[in-house]
């Protein structure tokens, strides 16, 4: 299985993509979370963490006119390591993500800090990205 983190315009879903991008996705075997939990739109995106199948090929995206930002593109058997095919792109991922909410015992807002990178979801059984 691959796992694809990239941006996604705003307001687009996978229904709306041509035929030829939803293959280059993974047509039927392409699973996403759109947004990806945790993260914030930026620039017009928001984060998409997508599963599917090892033969499909991000480079071929831009041809597609899918020339979105990509913070990681990696491999996983199942078993053993993470394999990055694109290594993740820290500061890439750590613009879409929510700043952290500190609150009262009330539950009012006392303070917001800036967000410390990290891995905001995963998928289950999946080992983490760092």
């Amino acid at each position: 299985m691959k796992r694809i983190v990239l941006g996604i315009p705003v307001g687009l879903t996978f229904a709306d993509l041509s035929p030829d991008q939803q293959q280059a996705l993974g047509g039927d075997g392409f699973q996403c979370k759109c947004p990806m939990t945790g993260t914030i739109e930026r620039d017009g995106y928001f984060l998409a963490d997508c599963l599917t199948s090892d033969e499909v090929d991000h480079e071929s995206f831009a041809t597609l006119g899918m020339d979105w930002p990509i913070v990681v593109v990696c491999t996983w058997s199942g078993s053993g390591v993470l394999h990055e095919v694109v290594p993740v792109d820290g500061d890439l991922l750590l613009s879409f993500l929510a700043p952290v909410t500190i609150f009262d015992d009330e539950g009012q807002v006392v303070e917001t800090r800036d967000p410390v990178l990290h891995e905001p979801s995963r998928w289950s059984g999946w080992p983490p990205l760092f």
